[in-house]
């Protein structure tokens, strides 16, 4: 759940399953965590918008603005399609913002690991640039809390 403009935990949106949508983290190459089931886009994104998070999509559309256009140091739920498919139209449909990452020459894309790092880079970058990184916002429990069931250590949020 958001608190403070966090989200407890981490939440990726795969619209790549064949099941309903999961709601769940990398832990390195060979594993993925699933927190959550959702069976439809509006199931996640809608209760991020009540929030009040800024639904950013990656998208190739031509509405689509460079990512340094938005504000990562408020609260943003990132939402990116599946290298084959893209994003679907029902999970487009709660972008706030489309992005892309510009790119030079033939090429229209990155690989989808490689935008999500983008991405993320440029927004720890703009969270380093206000201080964000200088003290924790979590509570130490908390924070201790949430990286063992990270790392699997501990119960599932």
């Amino acid at each position: 759940g958001a608190q403070d403009g966090q989200l407890e935990g981490r939440e990726l949106l795969s619209e790549a399953l064949d099941e309903p949508l999961a709601i769940g983290a990398a832990l390195g190459a060979r594993a993925i965590r699933i927190f959550g089931v959702h069976p439809a886009p509006a199931a996640c994104l809608e209760p991020l918008k009540e929030a009040g998070y800024e639904i950013v999509a990656t998208h190739l559309g031509r509405d689509a603005v460079p990512y340094t256009d938005v504000d990562f140091a408020r609260p943003v739920a990132l939402v990116f399609g599946s290298e084959s498919e893209g994003i679907s139209a029902d999970a487009l449909a709660f972008a706030d913002k489309i992005v892309r990452i510009p790119m030079l020459g033939m090429v229209q894309s990155l690989n989808l690991s490689v935008s999500v790092a983008v991405i993320l880079y440029e927004a720890l970058r703009q969270r380093a640039a206000k201080g964000y990184l200088e003290k924790a916002r979590l509570p130490a429990e908390e924070f201790e809390r949430l990286k063992k069931t990270w790392l699997g250590q501990g119960e599932e949020p």
